[in-house]
This record gives structure tokens, C-alpha cells and sequence, in this order.
């Protein structure tokens, strides 16, 4: 298969082995580590030998890290998978077959939390208007064209927009239904408050970033001052209520979008995760 497959780690020591296993041993794979301080490298390497691996110094997010191995690759093809997506067997065919029977720019596999049985029904594809980024699968004669992730995204909303500018540019997506594609979901770097008050607000940082860069600045801060509203507006209702993690959720994304309202993209990469250092 004229294929690549690229998979960012971050402190993904505890996912990155299941990953690489279910990857076929014929298919060439790059591994690009955004400065973990786990051993993920190391179980990596005693995984899968054969990886190219990639080491950055300092965590430069998902989608400038997926750029780094795109850029030079020259296959036909390349597979994005998150470290805690798991293949079921003969998904990379599959999906290597449908994409030379059509002309989709981007192809995802349905994705499910468990293990799902190989299934005997014919490949269907489903054309939408944007996938999930944890198993994406990229035509990329396409995008050395209109070019890869938006480096100015750190992490968050790069899929969206990503799926944003190939419609943009009259190509087409599609989830393929019938082909599975196992997603854990966070299984990455363990939860904690911090991470997940940082999580809320670069999400809705993102969202004002891609809005503003389809519709312009003067309806982004439209929508922003509607949506800032609306979220102020459910947490206080969530205070009342003593609903705490929906009150916090609320709140949090009012304040990431208010920070982008004031401080513009500059405020994407100004977080603890793009402040990781390798050791």
C-alpha cells in the first residue's frame, strides 16, 4: 500500500503499544513525540523498531506535530491516528480500497469505544461535512495543495477546520460505515482539573479562531458575544443548582473565548501543554 502512517504522542505510555501493534508491519509509520516525559519513546522503539521517530523539543501541539511528518512524505496516502485509536483487522486495507474506488479528500472509519468485530456488509460511505481527527485518512495530492493543519491551532478544532478548508476547496469527506476504527478518547495524559479547565478554554478558543477565519473578525466577536453570554448565562444557572462540572464547563469556555476576543491568536499557544519542555 502507498501509504504513511503518522501518529503524535504526548505522555502516551499507556496507549502507544495497542496502537502500534495494530498497525500492519509492512506499513511505514512515523511517530512524532511532542516532549513526553513518560517512556513513551521507549515502548515505542520496543514495539515497533522500524518507526521513524521523530523527537521535538518542546510540545508543539497536534497539528503542527502532524506537519513535521507530512511535509516531506511523498506517499499517496497518509493515515493520521491518535496513539489511543486502535485498528481493527484489515481496516488500513479497507479503507487503502475505498479511497482508490473514489475521489473523497478525507475518509474516516466509524469509530467505536470497544473492540468491534470484523464486519462481512460492504464498505458505505456516509459524505459529511467533517470527521474526528483521531483516525483520518488523507488523499494527499489534496493537501499538498491547500496545504495541512493550520499551524496556528495548538490542539483543538485543527480536525474541524482542517475539514472546513477541503470543503472550502469543493473537495469532499466521508465516514466510511463498516469499517472500524477502536477510539479509547483521552487516553493519553491522565485527567486531572488543570488539564481540563485548559482543555474547556483552548477548545473555545479554537472555535472563535475558525469562525473568525471563514466569517472575519466583526462576526466573530458577534457570535462570540452570543455564545459568551449564553455559557455566563448556564453557569450561573449551574451555581444555583450546585451542578458543578456543567457550572465549570460553562464557565471556563466564556473565559477562553473572552481571552480570545482580547489577545486574538496570539493566546493559542500560550498554555501549560505548549509550555512542555522535553527532559
Amino acid at each position: 500500500m502507498d501509504i504513511s502512517i503518522i501518529i503524535v504522542t504526548y505522555n502516551s505510555a499507556n496507549v502507544i503499544a495497542d496502537c502500534l501493534k495494530s498497525v500492519p508491519a509492512d506499513v511505514k509509520t512515523y511517530i512524532v513525540d511532542n516532549a513526553s516525559s513518560d517512556n513513551t519513546l521507549d515502548i515505542a522503539n520496543k514495539t515497533r523498531p522500524s518507526a521513524t521517530i521523530i523527537k521535538n523539543i518542546t510540545n508543539q501541539g497536534y497539528g503542527r506535530a502532524n506537519n513535521i511528518a507530512l511535509e516531506p512524505i511523498n506517499t499517496k496516502y497518509a493515515l493520521l491516528l491518535n496513539p489511543d485509536a486502535r485498528l481493527n483487522k484489515n481496516t488500513l486495507q479497507q479503507l487503502y480500497n475505498v479511497a482508490e474506488n473514489s475521489d473523497y479528500a478525507i475518509l474516516s472509519p466509524t469509530l467505536v469505544e470497544e473492540e468491534h468485530p470484523i464486519s462481512n456488509t460492504p464498505p458505505q460511505l456516509i459524505e459529511c461535512p467533517e470527521v474526528i481527527g483521531a483516525c483520518m485518512f488523507l488523499r494527499m495530492v489534496v493537501f499538498k495543495q491547500i496545504g495541512f493543519f493550520d499551524a496556528n491551532l495548538f490542539m483543538y478544532g485543527e480536525d474541524n477546520e482542517l475539514c472546513a478548508r477541503t470543503l472550502h476547496n469543493d473537495y469532499k469527506i466521508a465516514e466510511v460505515q463498516n469499517i472500524y476504527c477502536q477510539h479509547i478518547g483521552n487516553g493519553s495524559t491522565p485527567y486531572s482539573n488543570v488539564l481540563q479547565r485548559t482543555k474547556l478554554r483552548m477548545m473555545a478558543q479554537s472555535q472563535l479562531y475558525i469562525y473568525q477565519k471563514y466569517n472575519g473578525k466583526f462576526k466573530m466577536f458577534l457570535h462570540a458575544l452570543r455564545k459568551v453570554k449564553t455559557h455566563l448565562f448556564k453557569a450561573i444557572i449551574y451555581l444555583v443548582t450546585s451542578k458543578r462540572n456543567k457550572r465549570m464547563r460553562h464557565y471556563n469556555k466564556a473565559i477562553g473565548m473572552l481571552q480570545y476576543c482580547l489577545r486574538g491568536k496570539s493566546v493559542l499557544f500560550d498554555n501549560e501543554l505548549s509550555k512542555t519542555k522535553a527532559i
